[in-house]
């Protein structure tokens, strides 16, 4: 049993105290009760919460020994690509915060009214997804900016930990935005200060951006164990 497998236990253990009362007829509860709110941010908390299942399912069957091996020289191992979802949470959360505090000043959503993208949050959020991988060829990978590039060296424990925590914060901030008007907030690129868009676009390129480095560790694993 990997580290990370025990130090997920110990975390669903803790969660399940904090958000389940005890279960008088003795059934096991869902562990994710569905959100009561708007469909789009329902389906974002998914993705959320599925991509860090996957995660888990991922790092409880990698050795302490792997968790920081590249697959090669210019590709990150599953340390690097968690690494760099906690940094940049920690840097969309205070943002994502302040947006959505803004947005309770905003006249609320319109009921029966759907959110949408911002012209740049769409196409952004198209592209944020897995790499293409085509042979050894891995399209339209990008460049990391220096203050997103993970450290490998902090242990698998450490790191899931950190991610858990950013992730409950994330999706607490989706939940809480229901009935806002989250469409009409704009916030900053954290790669460019010259982009922006609405901070429904944003939940969803973090969604699809956890996507994107939870199937790139994968991958790793698959080449590293291979």
């Amino acid at each position: 049993m990997s580290p990370c497998h025990t130090v997920r236990t110990t975390l669903l253990r803790s969660v399940w105290r904090v958000r389940f009362s005890p279960n008088p007829r003795g059934q096991t509860p869902n562990p994710r009760p569905s959100l009561s709110v708007q469909p789009q941010l329902a389906h974002i908390v998914h993705l959320l919460e599925s991509t860090q299942d996957r995660l888990h399912r991922l790092v409880a069957d990698v050795p302490e020994t792997k968790w920081a091996v590249r697959p090669a020289p210019d590709r990150w191992s599953i340390a690097e690509c968690v690494g760099h979802l906690n940094l940049t949470s920690q840097a969309v959360i205070p943002l994502a915060r302040t947006a959505v505090a803004k947005a309770a000043l905003l006249p609320p959503l319109a009921a029966g009214r759907s959110y949408r993208h911002s012209f740049l949050g769409a196409v952004l959020s198209a592209v944020m997804g897995p790499v293409f991988e085509l042979g050894p060829l891995h399209l339209m990978r990008v460049r990391t900016v220096a203050p997103f590039v993970p450290n490998a060296a902090e242990s698998c424990v450490s790191v899931m930990a950190d991610f858990d925590r950013l992730q409950g914060e994330l999706i607490a901030l989706v939940a809480a935005s229901d009935g806002r008007a989250i469409d009409r907030e704009l916030v900053t690129s954290l790669f460019d200060p010259r982009v922006s868009y609405n901070l429904y676009s944003a939940f969803v390129m973090v969604a699809r951006h956890e996507l994107r480095h939870v199937v790139q560790a994968e991958r790793a694993w698959r080449d590293v164990r291979t």
